[in-house]
């Protein structure tokens, strides 16, 4: 089964640590990263990152996010957001 989602770029400096799972949830090279995995993307809408759509893109299983998951997620770059 295929679900419809979206790849999304995302802008900011350093790297955003994963506080849950203790390790980098990603990091941003020149500036920019494009993701398809809908935790990462919440994650960072949640925490302020600028971001665009890039475009949809057929995913084999929805990605499992709770409510909680921006809530265990820091920021470890002292950098603006880039709104």
């Amino acid at each position: 089964m295929y679900k419809k989602g979206q790849l999304m770029k995302f802008y900011g400096h350093g790297i955003v640590w994963d506080k849950a799972n203790n390790k980098s949830l990603c990091a941003f090279k020149d500036g920019e990263l494009e993701t398809e995995d809908e935790r990462a993307q919440n994650i960072l809408i949640e925490l302020g990152y600028a971001c665009d759509p890039v475009k949809e893109v057929e995913r084999d299983e929805p990605s499992e996010i709770s409510a909680t998951d921006g809530a265990n997620i820091s920021k470890s770059s002292k950098s603006s957001n880039n709104k």
